[in-house]
């Protein structure tokens, strides 16, 4: 059976995913069907002023620091190593990133290495976690600036029509607000025939997607996006060894 890949990411992190799965050996279709859209906010940049130290959490807030023109002459830490690469591309020297790969590890990682103050998250108005308070309560002064929006979209035609038929669909979901978006848009669906196999970058992740509606629903042991992608391929091997003579 060859299985169909759902990628719901925002339309460039999509299409990057896409391109590197086919690149790593994926043989399905791919379907791109973005349940949230960047959009850079103006902000107030007094409030970075005095910044001795900034962190992203997302590429998605390199782009739009980028897009402010704010300064990249500062340390940053990065929560993974696709936001790093972006630090580097947009001018960035010193770059410092998190072991783990998310923000909990993050915190940790930055409390260690007492980092120059004031600490500014430059962050989208979704976070999963409250980094600068959490950072501040333990003695590292904090603040965060939004500096973009997670806009959500609804779920395209062509993904409710993919959804329609009895197919297998692969479904990476990278974050708990994508993965709530789509348990949302699937509800909208007066019938899913597909077979869901979604794959979740955290418990978190995991824990807002319908799993009701969801063959599977599985968690990556890392959160990074190479983990994901090969969780992606497991699953297509899985499927297709189900389907050899035995």
């Amino acid at each position: 059976m060859t299985a169909t890949l759902l990628l719901t990411r925002p339309v460039q992190a999509a299409q990057e995913f896409a391109q590197a799965a086919t690149g790593a050996g994926w043989r399905g279709a791919v379907v791109i069907a973005p349940l949230l859209q960047i959009r850079h906010c103006t902000s107030d940049m007094s409030a970075v002023a005095g910044a001795g130290t900034l962190v992203f959490t997302s590429r998605h807030g390199v782009g739009a620091w980028r897009a402010l023109g704010g300064r990249c002459d500062l340390p940053v830490w990065c929560v993974g190593p696709r936001t790093a690469q972006a630090a580097k591309e947009a001018g960035f020297v010193q770059i410092r990133q998190a072991p783990g790969g998310d923000a909990v590890s993050l915190r940790a990682a930055i409390l260690a290495a007492a980092p120059v103050p004031p600490v500014v998250h430059l962050r989208g108005a979704h976070a999963a976690m409250a980094l600068a308070v959490g950072l501040d309560k333990a003695g590292v002064p904090a603040q965060e600036l939004v500096i973009y929006h997670q806009q959500a979209c609804a779920l395209s035609a062509p993904a409710r029509a993919l959804l329609s038929r009895p197919v297998t669909v692969v479904v990476p979901l990278f974050s708990p607000r994508s993965a709530h978006l789509f348990s949302v848009e699937l509800e909208k669906m007066p019938y899913i025939a597909a077979k869901l196999r979604v794959i979740a970058i955290s418990r978190a992740c995991a824990a807002a997607v319908d799993a009701s509606k969801c063959s599977s629903v599985f968690t990556v042991t890392r959160p990074d996006g190479d983990a994901m992608l090969n969780a992606v391929l497991q699953v297509q091997a899985e499927l297709e060894d189900s389907e050899k003579p035995r």
